[in-house]
């Protein structure tokens, strides 16, 4: 797997990724350890990013099944 020094969503999620890997990578391919800081800065900011679009999406669906469940509880009171 190829690494690059920009954290992505690709990279991060693909099925060969290993932390241990990428992070041996970056501590070698990085000079400085103001350079190391900026990094963790990004990547906590994609880490929030993801925390927010996966709670977006939980209570998304989570509305959803709620109306999903209502109306399959008012087609069950047309059925009797």
């Amino acid at each position: 797997m190829e690494f690059s020094k920009e954290p992505n969503f690709q990279l991060l999620s693909a099925r060969d990724f290993t932390p241990e890997k990428y992070v041996k990578n970056l501590s070698q391919s990085y000079v400085g350890g103001s350079e190391l800081q900026n990094l963790r800065r990004k990547l906590q900011s994609l880490s929030e990013e993801t925390s927010n679009n996966l709670k977006k999406n939980v209570y998304e669906n989570y509305v959803q099944f709620i109306e999903t469940a209502k109306e399959i509880s008012r087609i069950l009171i047309l059925l009797r």
